[in-house]
């Protein structure tokens, strides 16, 4: 038999070297002597097995070298040769045209703050204010439901704007939902994105009776919070989020969602400072914003952000060796990644299971490009335009995407976010690099911390995860 060598990542940690195999994210330990083995075959077509077994015993033991070839194997270092890459099964749209599993249903085009970085416009996206209708949004859970095959798990996204202005139509969808997907043997989840100004006990009640996950957006303290999320008169939001959400806080597990801005990149202190009101756990996303935007993240604002988010990281290794949980969801979403060694060649499910509907019926890739017509893929009435569908997944697989030919991340990122590139590029197909060094650098860093756990403490990542990939 003749061997390839596939396509991997290798980094020292602790003494040990450790390889990540592309596409298929499994992880092997191994040691100096090995990767100088394996760089030493590396670029060579169909290595013979004497080739393969002469060039380990220059570097190992005798009694090591079989050992050795197994656990390349098992982690897809080494592979027969004429199999390929090992990407050919990520080369495939994974979905059948048309099919959705979870839609976006935009409730408000309407919003009662004007957030200064908002790239929905203050909920408008572009348009006219407006509300989807009851009737409406009946019609998105029936598409849902006809159009989800024989999944049997279908949900549903509130999404705004701010939802709750709509909170009536939010009431009597989750109902209609509920029967349908009962009628039709499905079982249906919601969720809601909330800035939390328009909360109370009512809602809460049927939040809670109802199961929706809510995820409140908020930026932090108040001095931060209060500079960018304000009501049109200017006031600061920060008081009246916090009364509100006081009771909320203490019924169940709430996550929070901060928008990371250049005024304040205390990665650490929004996390404790968030986590210390109640909040389960709390995901940091930075601003997207243009290079002219005075809230943005320049060269110089994105290094500091990437210090304050492995200090934060630190901190979770830290309480996570010791059994306990802090809740940076960033790490928490990377850890399992790695562990259920997931890879892809699109970065979310936009335009093939995953769509974003307006009030008026129109079918959109994801939530951030509704109200571009570019980005349309159909409507209620007229049903998803499959040969669009399409050509945006063939456009945006990562194997199409020349920046990422030799990135190491590019199973795992696929490119990035296509809302990002357009913002930026004015093309979805473009991945946004400035990003790439920081997304690299953190995609490390949870690896480092993913080994960590698994070595030192594999019950904890266990419980937050599922079954190991380390070879």
């Amino acid at each position: 038999m003749n061997y390839d060598i596939g396509e991997y990542y290798s980094f020292r940690l602790n003494g040990s070297v450790y390889f990540m195999s592309l596409p298929s994210c499994s992880i092997w330990r191994g040691d100096d002597l090995t990767l100088n083995a394996i760089e030493e075959l590396r670029g060579r077509q169909r290595i013979t097995e004497l080739e393969l077994h002469e060039t380990l015993r220059k570097y190992l033991s005798p009694e090591s070298v079989l050992e050795t070839i197994k656990g390349l194997q098992v982690s897809q270092i080494i592979k027969p040769s004429g199999i390929g890459a090992g990407d050919e099964g990520y080369r495939q749209i994974p979905v059948e045209p048309g099919s959705i599993t979870h839609l976006v249903c935009h409730v408000a085009h309407s919003c009662n703050l004007t957030c200064t970085y908002c790239y929905a416009e203050s909920g408008l996206y572009g348009g006219e204010k407006g509300f989807t209708s009851e009737e409406t949004a009946r019609k998105y859970v029936d598409f849902l439901m006809e159009h989800s095959g024989k999944a049997p798990k279908v949900s549903m996204t509130f999404f705004g704007g701010e939802p709750l202005l709509n909170f009536p139509v939010v009431v009597s969808t989750v109902r209609y939902g509920r029967e349908q997907a009962q009628a039709r043997g499905k079982t249906i989840s919601f969720d809601l994105t909330t800035n939390a100004t328009l909360l109370d006990q009512k809602k809460i009640e049927f939040l809670n009776e109802n199961r929706i996950l809510v995820t409140v957006s908020i930026d932090g303290p108040r001095e931060i919070h209060d500079r960018v999320r304000t009501r049109p008169d200017g006031s600061g939001t920060y008081d009246t989020v916090i009364r509100n959400l006081t009771p909320f806080l203490k019924s169940r597990p709430v996550p929070a969602r901060v928008t990371l801005t250049k005024y304040d990149l205390r990665v650490k202190e929004i996390i404790d400072h968030l986590l210390g009101l109640g909040f389960f756990q709390v995901g940091i996303s930075p601003v997207d914003a243009t290079e002219e935007a005075e809230f943005g993240l320049g060269e110089e604002e994105m290094a500091v952000m990437s210090e304050e988010f492995d200090k934060a990281a630190d901190i979770f290794l830290e309480r996570a060796l010791e059994g306990k949980y802090y809740g940076f969801s960033n790490i928490t979403k990377l850890l399992k990644h790695f562990h259920e060694g997931v890879s892809k060649a699109f970065p979310c499910g936009a335009g093939m299971q995953l769509y974003a509907g307006d009030p008026d019926g129109r079918l959109y890739m994801c939530h951030r490009l509704v109200g571009r017509d570019a980005y349309c893929v159909g409507s209620l009435q007229d049903g998803i335009d499959t040969e669009k569908q399409a050509e945006f997944l063939a456009s945006v697989s990562v194997f199409n995407k020349t920046p990422c030919d030799e990135c190491w991340i590019r199973y795992i990122c696929s490119g990035g976010c296509y809302y990002q590139s357009v913002l930026h590029y004015g093309d979805h197909t473009k991945p946004y690099t400035p990003k790439c060094d920081w997304l690299r650098r953190w995609f490390h860093k949870g690896l480092e911390i993913y080994i960590t756990l698994l070595e030192r403490n594999p019950a904890f990542l266990e419980k937050q995860t599922g079954d190991a990939l380390l070879c």
